[in-house]
Formats: structure tokens, C-alpha cells, sequence
């Protein structure tokens, strides 16, 4: 008969107590998974209700770059600044009264975001996010990504403009800045809005 191995008595209380320590970890991380994911969707569905009356809108112009068929434009009320909405068909929102200059600039700037998927790696980076929300560094990693990818939608948006359009796209850039004490937010699972992220250092960089 193979050898019988007794826990002797005064190991049992470590044991137990690395269970309990293993167990509400577990609890702990899923508990912040769950309410990182629970926030993300319900602010994504509460800003899909707020967007349902959007109307279809037919661009003017996108600096040479037309929007790609499967993107559609809408406008609506209550956009205080243009973002993308949706992952499997994205859509960009533009708030009403924008002129000409200022809307190619804008669509410019997301149609970079959707020519780089970025409609679709966001949600997928703050999937990990939450998975990892512990984890200091991964916050960093997430606030730097964020910042830079907006960067990188203004250096594809600029790259064949001249002087003066460059000029025209840091003002709307800037025109888009929330005003003091306001603060928009939009879901992780949409790109941030065209000028709510770092916009000093991209007018610079612009």
C-alpha cells in the first residue's frame, strides 16, 4: 500500500489560511474586472440613446480624403465635441453649425481613427485594462496610449497640408477644448473626442 501522508495539526492553519488569501484575491480581481466592464458598457449604452436621433450628414469635404462607404456621418444635438461610435460599423458624430474648414479638419482627424482601426483596438485595449486593473503601470500604459493615438491621427490628417490648413486644424483643435469647470467623457469603447486629449502639445506637434 502506498505510504499515507499526514498534514501534521499545526500546518492546517497555514493551509487555510493561504486558501482564504488565494479565494478573496480571486473575489477581489473579478469584483473590479466586473465594475470596470459593467462601467464601459452602460456608459456605452447610455451615449447610444443620447446619439439615436442622430441625422444622416453628407460631408462638404475631407481634405481629398472621402469617407469610406462603410462609415457613416451623422449629426445630433448635444455633441460638444466629434467622436466615433461603434465597433463592427463605426460612426462619426459632428455637432450641428460647424463650418466648412473646421468639419474637413474633424472628418480628417476620424477617418484617421478608422483607417486605423482604432474603433476597434481601443475596446480591446481597455479589455486588458480591466483584466490587469491592478496593475499601476498598466493605467500609465493606457493613459499614454490614449494620448497616442490621437497624436498619430493628427499626423496622418496634416501630412499633405499646407501651412495655412495646418493653421486651420490647430484652431479647431482648439475650438473643441472644454471651457473651464466642464469635463466630457466619453466611454472607453469609443475614441476620444477630437479635442479633448492633450491638445497643447498636438498643436505644437501640428
Amino acid at each position: 500500500a502506498p505510504p499515507v501522508t499526514v498534514t501534521p495539526p499545526a500546518a492546517e492553519p497555514q493551509i487555510t489560511l493561504r486558501r482564504s488569501l488565494i479565494t478573496g484575491g480571486a473575489v477581489l480581481w473579478l469584483t473590479g474586472v466586473a465594475v470596470l466592464m459593467l462601467y464601459a458598457v452602460i456608459s456605452y449604452i447610455i451615449l447610444s440613446r443620447r446619439m439615436a436621433k442622430g441625422v444622416l450628414y453628407t460631408p462638404k469635404d475631407t481634405y481629398g480624403a472621402p469617407a469610406p462607404c462603410r462609415v457613416k456621418v451623422k449629426q445630433c444635438e448635444g455633441v460638444s465635441s466629434p467622436f466615433i461610435m461603434g465597433i463592427f460599423t463605426p460612426c462619426i458624430y459632428l455637432p450641428y453649425g460647424l463650418d466648412s474648414k473646421t468639419e474637413a479638419c474633424v472628418l480628417s482627424h476620424e477617418l484617421a481613427h478608422v483607417r486605423r482601426g482604432d474603433h476597434i483596438i481601443k475596446p480591446a485595449a481597455f479589455a486588458l485594462v480591466a483584466l490587469h486593473w491592478f496593475n499601476p503601470l498598466v493605467w500609465v500604459a493606457w493613459v499614454l496610449y490614449c494620448r497616442d493615438i490621437e497624436v498619430a491621427c493628427d499626423e496622418q490628417a496634416v501630412k499633405d497640408m499646407t501651412l495655412e490648413d495646418r493653421k486651420t486644424y490647430a484652431a479647431a483643435l482648439l475650438s473643441f477644448l472644454p471651457s473651464a469647470g466642464q469635463k466630457r467623457v466619453h466611454p472607453p469603447l469609443c475614441p476620444p473626442a477630437f479635442g479633448e486629449t492633450d491638445a497643447g502639445r498636438r498643436v505644437k506637434r501640428i
